[in-house]
This record gives structure tokens, C-alpha cells and sequence, in this order.
């Protein structure tokens, strides 16, 4: 499990560093993920040539092209609504996960994931109140679009967790689906706003985010049920709150301190839980 939160840590940082790149999302998706793709290479070509001819294709496209859907239906809902807007959707993931799971993985969520789960949706909600709205046009489409992501994401968390299960390599499949979500990013990229500072910037992004969180992720999937991933990813809101306070002076009401406690008490409620994960292989999907 610490390798997934450690991953989602270092995700949390993605705010930040897109803002200070000051760059278009579609650049900063090139820069990082080429970056990052390159690091892989040199690192762990011989691994990447060996493990290439093993893996599960038909997964790993669909899991490329559900992170592509996940990730540009997010970024366009930030822009058109309010953040609660998105988040609350978004992350009603792991909800769908800890329902499918049972029946495509053959996964039955523990009690304590449960409770966990629980706690976490009571600390988005908290969190999020007083930033959902819901009002005209624009709302309704990036509340739709939080709608796409979370069906998207919900997808990644379980195939993710089966290609995990059938032990296809972690590096492969980071190499694989970054390179689908540069391809379908190059179309939109625009030379006028690159520059030293953004590239400094968005290349450290694609060593953190991808070379190093994304492989730690598939690593803990080997180890933890995806219900419990899923829940696991709430954490991230917590980074991401101190992110902004600390470094954008960003208010932290009374109402985001206690949904971040319960989100807290979520994860101790999880970590300290003993997980059985079953050994089995039988994956319906």
C-alpha cells in the first residue's frame, strides 16, 4: 500500500508544477511524457525489449485509452466548472470499483476497505461542499465530463489490477500507455510556449510522474485489491491541500480541515487493516 500512496504523492505535485510551468495542457503532456519516456529507455531498455513480446495488448490498449479519456475529460472539466464539480463525480470511481470488482476480479472488498471507502466519501463531501454549484451551461457539460472521467477512471483502477495480477512488467506498461497519451497530445502542441523555465519544469514532472510514481503504482497493484487502491487515492486531495497552502497561500476553512481528517482516518482505517489478496488469475475482463 505505501507504494501506491507514495505514487499518489508524488501525482499530488501535478498542480503545482503545471501552474508554475505556465504552459497548455497538450505541452505540458508532451514535454513530461518524453521526458519521462526517454528516462525509461535508458534506464531500462534491455527490460523494456525482454517484456515487450509478454504483455496482455488487448488490456494494455484499453487501459491506454481509458487513461487518455481520464485524463483530457478531467483538465477540460477544471476549466469549465467549479472544482467540487469535478471532484465529487471524479471520485465516485472507487465506489464503482469496490461494486465491479467482486464480479470482473473475482475481488470481494474486506470490511475494513468498506468502512475505509466510507469514511473517504464523507471527507470528499466535506471537502467539496461549498464548491459544488450547480448553475448553467458550462456546469452541466464539466459535471457530465467528471461523469466520463470517473467512468474512465474506474476503468484504469481495475484493468490496472489485472494486468497487475497476470504480472505484466510495471516499466512496460508505464512506457506503453504514456506513449499512447503522447501521441494523441502531439496534434495540439504549440512551439511558441516553450520555453528554458517550462522545460525545466515540465521535465521534472515527467521524471517524478513517470518514471518514478507510475511504475511504483503498478508495483503496489501486485499486492493490493483495487477497491482498496481506489481508496487509497483520496490521499491525494490531502496532498494537494497542503500543496496549495503552502505554496499559493490558499484558505483552508473549517470544512476542508474536517474532510481532511476523515480522509485521514479513511487511510489509517486501511492501513491498518490486514488484506487478503487472492492469488488467483481467473480475471473476467
Amino acid at each position: 500500500m505505501f507504494k501506491i500512496l507514495f505514487a499518489f504523492f508524488l501525482w499530488s505535485t501535478t498542480g503545482p508544477l503545471l501552474r508554475e510551468s505556465n504552459l497548455p495542457v497538450s505541452n505540458y503532456i508532451i514535454l513530461s511524457s518524453t521526458v519521462g519516456l526517454t528516462i525509461l529507455v535508458l534506464f531500462y531498455f534491455k527490460r523494456l525489449r525482454i517484456e515487450w513480446q509478454r504483455l496482455e495488448w488487448k488490456l494494455l490498449i484499453a487501459l491506454s485509452v481509458a487513461s487518455g479519456i481520464n485524463i483530457v475529460s478531467s483538465f477540460i472539466a477544471f476549466k469549465l466548472t467549479s472544482i467540487g464539480n469535478v471532484l465529487v463525480p471524479h471520485y465516485l470511481a472507487p465506489v464503482a470499483v469496490a461494486v465491479v470488482s467482486p464480479i470482473i476480479l473475482k475481488e470481494k472488498a474486506t470490511r475494513n476497505a468498506v468502512e475505509a471507502l466510507i469514511i473517504a466519501i464523507l471527507g470528499l463531501i466535506f471537502f467539496t461542499r461549498e464548491n459544488i454549484q450547480f448553475g448553467g451551461r458550462n456546469d452541466s457539460i464539466g459535471i457530465g465530463l467528471a461523469m466520463i472521467s470517473a467512468a474512465a477512471y474506474s476503468v484504469v483502477i481495475l484493468i490496472s489490477r489485472a494486468l497487475a495480477r497476470k504480472d505484466n512488467d510495471p516499466i512496460v506498461i508505464t512506457f506503453v500507455t504514456s506513449l499512447f497519451l503522447l501521441v494523441l497530445s502531439l496534434p495540439f502542441f504549440e512551439f511558441s510556449a516553450v520555453s528554458t523555465r517550462s522545460f525545466c519544469i515540465s521535465s521534472t514532472a515527467g521524471a517524478l510522474h513517470l518514471a518514478i510514481a507510475a511504475p511504483l503504482y503498478f508495483q503496489g497493484l501486485k499486492k493490493v485489491q483495487a477497491s482498496s487502491a481506489g481508496t487509497i487515492g483520496y490521499m491525494e486531495i490531502i496532498f494537494g491541500i497542503v500543496w496549495g497552502a503552502v505554496l499559493y497561500n490558499e484558505t483552508v476553512n473549517m470544512e476542508k480541515i474536517a474532510g481532511v481528517v476523515l480522509i485521514l482516518l479513511s487511510g489509517i482505517r486501511l492501513f491498518t487493516s490486514k488484506e487478503e489478496v487472492p492469488i488467483s488469475t481467473n480475471i473476467h475482463i
